[in-house]
């Protein structure tokens, strides 16, 4: 570790010379790239990315690497990450995303002083013509205080809203000890990045920042309404690996269980609202929401239980006919995100 380095921020970058150029800027902007380590890492990319990345190499070459690697998917971007990071903290950024510059000093002098397992903090949703922001803020937490797992288990659920992709930061130590693998050549292994090193935490601590700017709805993402449906298999085998840590690990503590439960639960969710909102075969959707619901019932019947109403919520959607055009149209409001903490 470089005790240098408060903060090692990780790119995964394939095919995305388009986009680095902001993200690496937002860094730039908040003057503090000396306390941070920005490994830049081209996962097997077709095109050449290194000259959009060579001019921020060439001013600070103490801050800024460009690691190049074959082609692995999201998560062995992850794994490689942790395996050659060395700042206190690790923290990923799509190539596509950006920071607050300005909240970055903060966000830096406080993971400086502290040594808790995980880091939260705010974030935006920002729609892809910049038309559309939706901020996701921790509520009912006391800011600044470490949380032990237990503690958090007496929270409500509105506690775990950032407790996301986009809103965690590990302590790069501990996440090295949980000696957890993120699963590669697999979309949507973000699900495992935000469940299983979090689940093993000590401490966990809320920081009153908003950090992370995430951008949706452009062409070509996995979370795209047709990429979700296309890659509705993929979202099933990151299910069924958190699914299979969950069986084997079925004697940890009820709180650790709860912060499992509410993970798997919103995987399941996104999987029925695929199938059943934004697949245009009805019939198919119908057949594998349902598919998953009996498999659930027969292998892991706790987790059927806690997501039954999320399942009949949504299946009563599609049973009304909304469509994937009509959701995109209602997930552009504030309501939108309100009414979604009560699924």
């Amino acid at each position: 570790m470089n005790p240098e380095k408060v903060l090692t921020i990780a790119i995964p970058a394939y095919n995305a010379s388009k986009f680095l150029p902001k993200c690496l800027q937002s860094l730039v902007d908040s003057n503090e790239l000396e306390r941070m380590e920005v490994l830049v890492i081209d996962d097997g990319s077709k095109e050449s990315q290194d000259e959009v990345v060579r001019p921020y190499i060439d001013r600070f070459p103490q801050s800024i690497q460009m690691i190049h690697k074959e082609n692995g998917g999201h998560g062995s971007v992850i794994n490689k990450a942790a395996e050659i990071a060395t700042g206190k903290y690790l923290k990923i950024i799509d190539a596509d995303d950006w920071v607050v510059s300005k909240n970055m000093k903060l966000l830096l002098d406080s993971l400086e002083r502290l040594n808790a397992d995980v880091v939260i903090t705010h974030f935006d949703m920002v729609d892809a013509e910049e038309r559309f922001r939706q901020s996701f803020t921790t509520e009912n937490v006391e800011f600044g205080k470490i949380y032990t797992m237990d503690d958090l288990a007496q929270l409500p659920q509105s506690a775990y809203a950032c407790s996301t992709f986009h809103g965690i930061f590990y302590r790069l130590a501990f996440y090295r000890s949980t000696q957890i693998q993120m699963s590669e050549k697999v979309f949507y292994e973000d699900q495992e990045y935000a469940t299983l090193p979090f689940c093993f935490a000590s401490g966990v601590v809320f920081l009153n920042l908003t950090i992370y700017q995430y951008l949706v709805g452009r062409p070509g993402q996995s979370v795209s309404h047709e990429n979700q449906v296309k890659r509705l298999p993929e979202i099933k085998f990151i299910l069924d690996s958190l699914i299979c840590f969950y069986q084997t690990h079925y004697d940890m503590s009820e709180s650790r269980k709860r912060y499992f439960q509410y993970k798997i639960g919103a995987v399941i969710l996104s999987y029925y609202v695929a199938a059943l909102l934004k697949n245009p075969d009805r019939r198919k959707g119908r057949h594998d929401a349902d598919a998953l619901r009996r498999e659930l019932h027969q292998n892991s019947f706790d987790l059927m239980k806690t997501t039954e109403k999320r399942y009949r919520i949504v299946k009563c959607l599609h049973n009304l006919y909304l469509t994937s055009d009509r959701l995109e149209t209602i997930k552009k409001t504030h309501l939108y995100y309100y009414l979604k903490k009560f699924i």
